[in-house]
C-alpha cells in the first residue's frame, strides 16, 4: 500500500494540471500600452479592441477592428510579435493551439 500512495498522489497532481499556467499576467500593462480600458460589453462598431490568448504559458494580445484591415500579429507581454513574414509556421501553430480568452480591452 505504501508503494501505491506516491503513484496515486502523482496521478492526482497530473490530473489537476489540465489548464495552462500563465507565467506573467500583463493584462493591465497591455491595456495601458494600447491606450484601452477593460472590455465590459461595450458596443465595438469601428472601435479598436484587443483579444487575449494564452500560448505556451504566455499571454498574447491581438489588436483588432471590425472596420479596418489589420495584419494579425499576436504580441506577448514583452512586446515580441510572432507573426511576421519569416515565421508563418509559428503563426499558424499559434492560432491552431492557443487558448482564446475573448475580447479584453476596447479603445477609450
Amino acid at each position: 500500500m505504501k508503494k501505491l500512495l506516491p503513484i496515486f498522489i502523482a496521478l492526482v497532481l497530473c490530473a489537476s494540471c489540465d489548464k495552462e499556467a500563465v507565467t506573467t499576467d500583463c493584462l493591465e500593462q497591455a491595456l495601458t500600452d494600447f491606450n484601452m480600458v477593460s472590455y465590459t460589453g461595450q458596443e465595438l462598431a469601428c472601435t479598436f479592441f484587443v483579444h487575449q490568448y494564452t500560448f505556451r504559458n504566455r499571454q498574447y494580445y491581438v489588436l483588432d477592428n471590425y472596420c479596418a484591415d489589420i495584419a494579425v500579429n499576436p504580441m506577448d507581454c514583452d512586446g515580441n510579435t510572432i507573426c511576421n513574414g519569416s515565421n508563418s509556421l509559428v503563426c499558424e501553430n499559434f492560432f491552431s493551439n492557443a487558448t482564446y480568452h475573448g475580447i479584453v480591452g476596447v479603445d477609450l
